[in-house]
């Protein structure tokens, strides 16, 4: 290996300098820092100094972080995947219809009264649909409409207590990262109106009613372009919802947050 530098124009090497040490006419002038320096070898590193003066160590840690560091900066472009022809991404008055299969989460905790305990609510799963329609190619609002199917357990009876269907349109105003990338992530919130119907009592109870009831929606999601108009699409929302629920006539009430976690998988098109 081979070290060349130049001290002020003029090949004057110390006199100790090592093998493999050159010295060579204007071709870095670093005169002022290596005066009277020399190169001494360490394990994993190399130090260039001189007893009472300055030293300079690179250390293999240091050159690790260095490079990583590069490494990181140079792949940062990348991670918004590569841009979309010119009227193929998103756009003002772009529409973009998705399919998904729906995974319903509820978070339930209830107050019931007066039996106690609470109440567990089914995890269901079930297609869903929704549309977006692009204010610009940043802003989008989105509806969506499934109707899932669940089933409520009083932890005090250990037994199943009401069955029902909700009809949950939800209105989300999103915000698109890169609309013109391959994948663009998007953020948004909004407004659920829930509706229970269908809603059958069970072991042995005459009769149950839910109120229905507003809720707020926080949503992130993201858009994978497989084509020019084709998109894959992984979306989760967190709805907070309340609902009171009556059992014989208001015999035995429970105040139930549901507070579902949506979980969807699908695909899109845009028109």
């Amino acid at each position: 290996m081979t070290v060349r530098l130049r001290r002020g124009g003029l090949c004057c090497p110390p006199a100790t300098a090592p093998a493999g040490l050159v010295w060579v006419r204007n071709e870095l002038d670093l005169a002022q820092f290596f005066a009277g320096w020399e190169v001494q070898p360490l394990p994993r590193a190399v130090v260039w100094g001189a007893p009472g003066k300055r030293s300079l160590h690179i250390m293999k840690k240091s050159i690790l972080t260095l490079c990583m560091a590069t490494a990181a900066g140079l792949a940062a472009p990348a991670l918004s995947g590569p841009a979309l022809a010119e009227g193929v991404g998103k756009e003002q008055g772009s529409i973009l219809v998705r399919a998904r299969a729906l995974g319903v989460i509820p978070q339930a905790d209830a107050s019931v009264t007066p039996l106690g305990g609470s109440l567990d609510v089914s995890t269901e799963y079930t297609p869903e649909v929704d549309l977006s329609y692009f204010l610009t190619p940043n802003i989008a609002f989105e509806v969506i409409a499934a109707s899932p199917q669940h089933m409520a357990t009083s932890t005090a009876l250990g037994a199943d207590v009401v069955e029902a269907r909700l009809l949950p349109p939800t209105l989300t105003i999103q915000y698109h990262f890169l609309p013109q990338g391959s994948i663009s992530p998007y953020m948004g919130v909004g407004i659920n109106y829930t509706w229970f119907y269908d809603v059958n009592p069970k072991s042995g109870l005459q009769s149950a009613s839910l109120d229905n009831n507003f809720g707020t929606v926080l949503q992130a999601g993201v858009d994978v372009a497989v084509s020019e108009r084709w998109f894959l699409n992984l979306d989760i929302k967190q709805v907070f919802l309340n609902t009171t629920a009556k059992l014989n006539g208001g015999a035995v009430t429970a105040d139930l947050d549901l507070d579902p976690t949506l979980v969807g998988m699908g695909f899109g098109y845009r028109f």
